[in-house]
């Protein structure tokens, strides 16, 4: 039964990454806005799904959304100077606890990204893989974590909060 899970997490994680290296959006029209929360708004009428955290990372907005299935997808919401724009950079996933995903922005810089799922009285988790230890912020059971590459051996995933 170990070995049909492993097989199966390598296939998943071998699509995530095969798919998340270029922006996915719903429709074609890009639609610029004059603030991040309408951004916000629109992706989240667009794609039709719910807002579960919200978080920063070298000075681009990132979005976990959720559809009522409980499929999980990262966005991301640029700003230039034309405005704010919402892009869906991963498919929609379930997640078992965790999964790892890789794509690149636009200045090319390759950012490795876990997105994960825990129990929602959680406040943090710690991610532990050999001598490499991360903590998370929880937030309604789920967690991004950034510049975490998942190649070679998976983290150990603990509720510490």
């Amino acid at each position: 039964m170990k070995k049909i899970f492993s097989i199966v997490f390598a296939l998943t994680l071998m699509f995530v990454f095969s798919s998340c290296n270029k922006p996915v959006t719903p429709d074609t029209n890009e639609v610029w806005l004059s603030s991040l929360n309408e951004a916000i708004e629109h992706g989240l009428q667009t794609e039709e799904a719910s807002l579960l955290l919200t978080q920063e990372y070298q000075g681009i907005h990132y979005a976990l959304i959720a559809k009522v299935g409980g499929e999980v997808a990262l966005a991301r919401i640029n700003k230039k100077d034309k405005g704010y724009l919402w892009e869906r950079v991963t498919l929609y996933l379930g997640i078992p606890s965790y999964v790892g995903a890789e794509f690149t922005t636009e200045s090319g810089e390759k950012i490795p990204i876990i997105i994960g799922i825990t129990e929602k009285t959680s406040k943090k988790v710690k991610l532990e893989r050999g001598s490499r230890t991360v903590v998370l912020d929880v937030h309604n059971g789920h967690y991004i974590g950034f510049d975490l590459s998942i190649k070679g051996r998976s983290f150990t995933v603990t509720v510490i909060e």
